[in-house]
């Protein structure tokens, strides 16, 4: 399996072959799946009903191997397993997690939402349920590791194939830590175009993204493909930078999503950042700001 060919960031480009010790091969029903090695039993499963045109799971399976064992939907798998789905497990709504191979902090949350419940007792499971998910596939503290991003793209292109509504997110700080990107003649891009690249939907400000200084900053906020959230941060007067308090996001399914994003501050009451690189922002108390966006309940599903 392989990534798109080449990853271009500014004026460098990264060449991106073939990954094959990234990949595993899997059987499920004979047939075979390439995904990415670190997949549990649901991922795989996702994979091949995805692969025969089904977009998302409405009961979760019950899954055997060779030998007609059962086996749980969250254990880990190797290169080669074979898998069987016998028969669909009935009424079977559950929330699942998932968490691939780490490259920097990576977590993928499979969130379930419960609704038009009845209070009727008598009312049948089908009645009182519809279940309805979100993937969220989030890094954190990628600290400009760009050595990384054709193994990262390989994930989330293996996770899209199985969640084809994917989130992906960054809680931040994704510059400072790599020669490349912080001494790039505009300090920080290459990080901003590989973000581009994958689709990020967006990012939390963490104190690294000021080490680009302030007009580097802004040029960032205005560079990405992707919302820079970051509620408790007050902007300079007349500044121009592309940063957002929360923002909701409409899957395809009909949720609706709420992300809100909160900046720690130090004793100083700034972020732990060097003071000329926040000249003109101030810092609301994060604690504090986040009972102002209490209203994001009723607005939204998650």
């Amino acid at each position: 399996m392989q990534v798109a060919s080449v990853l271009a960031a500014g004026n460098w480009r990264l060449k991106v072959t073939k990954i094959e010790n990234n990949s595993m091969k899997i059987f499920v029903n004979d047939e075979e799946i390439i995904i990415y090695h670190g997949a549990k039993v649901l991922d795989v499963v996702r994979a091949y009903y995805v692969q025969h045109g089904q977009r998302v799971l409405s009961k979760l399976p019950i899954v055997t191997d060779g030998y007609g064992n059962s086996i749980a939907l969250d254990d880990a798998l190797r290169d080669g397993n074979h898998l069987y789905i016998k028969k669909t497990a009935e009424n079977n709504n559950k929330t699942s997690m998932t968490a691939p191979r780490s490259i920097w902090a990576v977590a993928l949350l499979c969130t379930s939402l419960l609704f038009g419940c009845s209070t009727n007792q008598n009312a049948s499971v089908a009645e009182q349920s519809q279940t309805k998910t979100v993937e969220i596939l989030a890094v954190n503290a990628m600290h400009a590791a760009l050595d990384n991003f054709p193994r990262f793209a390989f994930i989330v292109d293996s996770l899209r194939e199985a969640y084809p509504d994917l989130l992906l997110v960054s809680a931040g700080d994704n510059q400072t830590g790599n020669p490349a990107n912080d001494q790039y003649p505009e300090m920080g891009m290459p990080i901003i175009e590989l973000m581009n690249a994958v689709k990020f939907d967006l990012s939390a400000v963490g104190n690294h993204e000021f080490d680009s200084r302030l007009e580097g900053f802004k040029r960032i906020t205005h560079r990405a493909h992707f919302d820079f959230l970051s509620a408790n941060t007050v902007l300079p007067e007349d500044a121009d930078f592309r940063i957002k308090p929360y923002t909701i996001i409409n899957t395809p399914n009909g949720l609706k999503v709420a992300f809100l994003s909160l900046l720690d501050i130090d004793a100083n009451g700034i972020p732990d950042t060097h003071p000329d690189n926040v000249r003109g922002f101030t810092f609301k108390n994060p604690l504090q700001t986040a009972q102002d966006y209490l209203f994001l309940k009723g607005s939204s599903d998650i």
